[in-house]
């Protein structure tokens, strides 16, 4: 046996005894030490929408209040009952409970991290029609109290699944400020293509899916320098890059021309007549 190993496996053996102790002192401590109250700090919350009054209020539930601790013994207070009931709240991204001790002053320590909102949703089929939602998908209702400048979609989001499906491109969008700027709004489609709705006039974009995002925006953006530049914002009210290598644009002029470029593969066309489109290959 090494010399290292068995220093590693010294200080691991000295870790632990460690650990041990501070343990059996805290529950010591715990059996002994009475709370002298809790204490609620709060992240730093855009528009102050939550407070250390309003996270207090939210621990008074049944007729009982989980904040009123004063004089109990620290081992007798449910830490995870206010956790669970703090990490309920739709405007709470997490709360975190745990005991201080300190001589004459121990008390019950309430950290809490206001939601953070990543998306707003616009959904017809929602009872609340339009809420915010987080990375893990948890909803906090829109109201005149509270506004994010978050990317916002229209669609019906009922599912987890959903939210996972089009947070690849909310991620990208978050790290690209031009892109961001460009798009206005998007729109998730029945058949779970994501539309893009741009700041300026122009041609919608059918973007298919959330995958191969650099690959498209360099398609978008090879459309706009060469094809915009000629044809003008007015000539196509559509735009689609959810097939890889090319981009389909749909005319607003919808009078037939023998001229396109249709491509080889079966392209399901969502409808729309082939010889009202142009497909434009795209150079890599």
């Amino acid at each position: 046996m090494s010399r290292s190993t068995i220093i590693y496996m010294l200080l691991s053996i000295v870790l632990a005894v460690y650990l041990g102790g501070a343990l059996f002192v805290t529950d010591m401590m715990s059996a002994s030490e009475r709370a002298g109250g809790l204490t609620i700090a709060v992240e730093d919350s855009e528009n102050g929408f939550v407070t250390a009054e309003g996270v207090r209020s939210e621990l008074k539930v049944s007729g009982k209040d989980l904040a009123d601790v004063s004089g109990t013994l620290l081992n007798h207070v449910d830490l995870q009952a206010i956790e669970n009931q703090l990490n309920d709240v739709d405007n709470i991204e997490t709360a975190t409970v745990y005991r201080v001790f300190k001589k004459d002053a121990s008390k019950i320590m309430v950290e809490v991290t206001p939601m953070k909102p990543v998306l707003r949703i616009f959904d017809p089929y929602s009872p609340t029609k339009s809420y915010y939602v987080n990375r893990s998908g948890k909803r906090l209702k829109a109201n005149h109290l509270f506004h994010k400048d978050v990317p916002v979609i229209i669609g019906r989001f009922n599912t987890p699944e959903k939210i996972e499906y089009v947070m690849p491109l909310i991620d990208y969008m978050e790290n690209d400020r031009n892109f961001s700027a460009f798009v206005s709004s998007m729109e998730l489609t029945p058949r779970n293509d994501i539309i893009l709705y741009p700041a300026h006039t122009g041609p919608v974009i059918n973007f298919g899916d959330a995958s191969m995002i650099k690959n498209k925006l360099r398609r978008i953006m090879r459309f706009y320098q060469d094809v915009i530049k000629v044809k003008g914002y007015e000539f196509y009210d559509t735009i689609s890059v959810k097939w890889d290598g090319q981009l389909v644009a749909t005319r607003h002029n919808k009078v037939r021309h023998n001229d396109n470029i249709l491509p080889d593969t079966d392209i399901d066309a969502d409808n729309i007549d082939l010889g009202y489109m142009d497909t434009i290959p795209i150079r890599r």
